[in-house]
């Protein structure tokens, strides 16, 4: 049986889940070739369904987002047309959406975490086709078995949804192999200096038990699973001895959920002998200072703090679960530690004012000599099957917001969404910050006083940054005032210079280099 895995938005760094997924199938005897879609690689619509024609797959594969959706599904209703083989789709998107996916031509929705609900239907499939060579799911039988695979939704023979209990958490995550990056070219991925983006990631563990009000958990939940510490060693000496890696991510939400585990993990480290650094992402109120201590002899280079908000009534509203007290201390402990801190800022909630704005502008001035990078993006984009999405979804007409062409390439900010970033965003944008979402209110409506707000605080966050990664105070000066320029021309007119540089032909360019500097080096 042949099966075929898609992940059909561009992406510049490798998407693990659709590795574990790929193992899956194969350990059912299926030859399985994967598709990602990249920034140096892209592929079209035509580009799939011709790599569909030529494999002739039985079962087609898709893992995606809210993101770039009407194509997405452009791409489904062709491929059941051309090649008939059953699709099945997983990921945030479909788990939170299952019933707009099987309306658009999907045959199964895999809800939650894919692997073991891959593993059943990859069993009855691979049964299937060794007896007839054919997958009728409307054959009663068939629909028999599907009723008996938690964690699934589909079409009944008459036609209707059905969607069958949820599937258990998999809470064995040691029994997931480590991805064979065998099946991708890993060209696409290759970063300026060498390094394969993603390749070096290792997950501890899934799932979240925080309720921040802009979060969906639809496909890893509330409750926190772990791998064992001693299975952590083995993914990076494999990666280490395998591909050379020495410094690595860890993928987890909020790495330090749980202090006594980060330490066992820590000590490992340090007594394997190593040698490696790393990088990982939290939460400003579950770090001590022991804790810091011990992760950056292990190694830790970098902490990623969601802290998102210097305003108490805005960390409130959003259930972060922590107080700015909390969080300076955090970044101070961090800071004598010796360890680089990035921070994550939000804005963009339609109850914000610009008194929160200024109480965040207050913050990043006085957290500015403990932080490297305050990262430059994070207007709110209400993701469905969030607080924030529910409780305005009536007022702002939010639902289906996904499904309107001028939403297509709303990620984390448009310009990394999409092939040419020059057509849709200025140097402004891709340099000091992106505030399109809230500027040109692309969900909510915002005050003039707030925008000007928002700008003041996109300048300074600009600023710190440019300082950050760049020693010469000349280099600073030019992207600073470089891009002071670039937005009082946007604020003239939001299309000039996005008409002149996407007109010109370069694509690409800003995934692979990011900035002008290294793209001089090469």
């Amino acid at each position: 049986m042949k099966v075929l895995l898609i992940y059909p938005t561009p992406i510049s760094v490798l998407p693990y889940g659709v590795l574990y997924i790929a193992d899956v199938f194969r350990r059912n005897n299926c030859q399985t070739k994967l598709l990602v879609n990249t920034f140096k690689k892209p592929y079209a619509t035509d580009d799939f369904l011709q790599a569909a024609a030529e494999f002739k797959p039985d079962i087609v594969g898709l893992s995606f987002a809210t993101l770039d959706i009407l194509n997405v599904y452009d791409l489904i209703k062709k491929i059941k047309k051309d090649s008939g083989a059953v699709v099945i789709c997983g990921g945030p998107h479909p788990s939170c959406r299952p019933d707009e996916v099987l309306s658009n031509d999907a045959d199964i929705v895999v809800n939650g975490e894919g692997e073991l609900t891959a593993a059943e239907l990859g069993r009855l499939f691979a049964h299937l086709h060794k007896n007839s060579g054919r997958i009728n799911l409307f054959a009663p039988d068939i629909q028999q078995d599907l009723e008996a695979i938690d964690g699934i939704s589909y079409r009944d023979s008459m036609g209707l949804i059905k969607h069958n209990s949820p599937r258990a958490r998999n809470v064995d995550l040691n029994s997931l192999p480590i991805p064979d990056f065998g099946l991708l070219d890993p060209e696409p991925f290759m970063a300026a200096d060498g390094t394969l983006k993603g390749f070096n990631k290792i997950e501890n563990g899934r799932g979240c038990p925080n309720q921040c009000t802009f979060c969906d958990r639809s496909v890893f939940g509330n409750r926190y699973i772990n791998k064992l510490p001693e299975r952590i060693i083995e993914d990076i000496s494999f990666l280490k001895t395998t591909y050379g890696y020495t410094d690595f991510y860890f993928t987890d939400d909020t790495f330090t959920i749980n202090n006594d585990y980060v330490t066992d993990v820590c000590d490992r480290i340090i007594s394997s002998g190593l040698d490696i650094s790393w990088a990982c992402a939290t939460r400003v109120n579950t770090v001590t200072p022991k804790t810091i201590s011990k992760m950056k002899e292990a190694g830790c280079r970098r902490i990623i703090f969601g802290v998102e908000s210097g305003d108490n009534d805005w960390l409130r509203r959003t259930r972060k679960g922590f107080t700015v007290d909390i969080a300076i201390r955090a970044l101070n402990h961090t800071f004598e530690a010796g360890i680089e801190t990035h921070v994550n800022l939000m804005y963009g909630f339609p109850w914000e004012t610009p008194e929160h704005i200024e109480n965040q502008i207050r913050f990043v001035k006085y957290a500015a000599k403990l932080v490297n990078i305050f990262q430059t993006y994070g207007a709110l984009i209400p993701y469905p099957n969030t607080a924030v999405f529910d409780e305005y979804r009536d007022e702002y007409n939010l639902e289906g917001w996904w499904l309107r062409e001028r939403y297509q390439n709303c990620g984390q900010v448009i310009y990394q969404n999409v092939l040419n970033p020059y057509k849709v965003s200025t140097f402004y944008h891709r340099n000091l910050h992106d505030d399109t979402y809230v500027y040109e209110d692309y969900f909510f409506n915002f005050s003039r006083e707030y925008k000007k707000k928002v700008r003041e605080l996109a300048f300074l966050l600009g600023r710190h940054n440019l300082k950050s990664q760049y020693h010469s105070k000349l280099v600073q000066n030019l992207y600073y005032y470089t891009g002071l320029f670039s937005r009082h021309l946007f604020e003239i007119n939001p299309y000039i210079e996005k008409k002149i540089a996407g007109s010109i032909g370069i694509k690409n360019r800003l995934h692979d280099f990011r900035k002008i500097g290294e793209f001089i080096k090469q």
